[in-house]
C-alpha cells in the first residue's frame, strides 16, 4: 500500500519471471533511424528521416501532364464571369462521355466496373472515372457509347443505374436529381393492343 491507503502498482517485473524480449521486425524506418543515431552529429543533421507516408505515397499517373495556362479573373458585381469560348472548350472534351449515377446510396467502384463490364459485353475497352456520386465513362469505340446509351438505365445489384450522355444540365444537377423516366421496351405486342389505354 502506498500513501494514504492507495494501492500502489510496480512496473517492474515479478521475481522468477523471465523479462520479454523485443521481437525483431524488419523496419526500414526504424534501421533509418537507428543507423542515423550511430552517426556523429556532424552528418545528422544533412540527412533526413524517411517517413511511413514516403512509403506509400505515389503520384496519380496523370501528374504533371496536364500544362495549364493563367487567364485573369474577371468579376461582376462580386461573380466570376467566364468567357463563352473557355465553356465551349471545356464541354467539347466531354461532349462524348457517358455519365451513371444512382438515385439512392451508391455501389463501390470496383463492384460497378465489375458488374458493367459483364454486363455490357462491349466490343472495345472503356475508362471509368469517379468524382463524388457521378460515373463518368470514356469509350474506345464509339459503337459501344451508342449501345450502352440506347440500353439506358441498369439494376445493379437491386439498385436503379441511369445513364445518360454528358451535358452540363447534368453536371449542373448533379446530386438533385431524384426521379428519371424510364423508357419500356415491349417487343412482340398484337397491333389490337396499341392503343392509349
Amino acid at each position: 500500500m502506498g500513501d494514504q491507503g492507495i494501492p500502489s502498482i510496480s512496473s517492474s517485473p515479478k521475481p522468477n519471471q523471465p523479462t520479454p524480449t523485443p521481437l525483431a521486425v524488419a523496419n526500414p524506418v526504424q534501421e533509418e533511424v537507428t543507423k542515423e543515431n550511430e552517426q556523429p552529429e556532424s552528418s545528422k543533421s544533412t540527412k533526413a528521416t524517411k517517413r511511413w507516408s514516403s512509403l506509400l505515397r505515389t503520384p496519380p499517373p496523370s501528374a504533371g501532364k496536364e500544362e495549364l495556362n493563367f487567364i485573369n479573373p474577371v468579376f461582376e458585381d462580386g461573380k466570376l464571369v467566364l468567357d463563352d469560348e473557355i465553356l465551349e472548350e471545356g464541354a467539347r472534351e466531354w461532349e462524348n462521355r457517358v455519365v451513371g449515377f444512382f438515385l439512392d446510396k451508391k455501389l463501390p467502384y470496383s463492384m460497378v466496373k465489375e458488374i458493367l463490364t459483364r454486363r455490357w459485353k462491349l466490343q472495345g475497352e472503356f475508362d471509368i472515372g469517379l468524382d463524388e456520386d457521378m460515373f463518368y465513362f470514356h469509350f474506345n469505340n464509339e459503337e459501344d457509347r451508342e449501345y450502352v446509351l440506347d440500353e439506358g438505365p441498369v439494376l445493379l445489384a437491386g439498385k436503379l443505374f441511369v445513364v445518360r450522355a454528358w451535358t452540363r444540365e447534368v453536371e449542373e444537377n448533379r446530386g438533385s436529381i431524384c426521379s428519371v423516366p424510364i423508357w419500356l421496351k415491349m417487343y412482340n405486342v398484337p397491333k389490337h393492343l396499341w392503343n392509349a389505354k
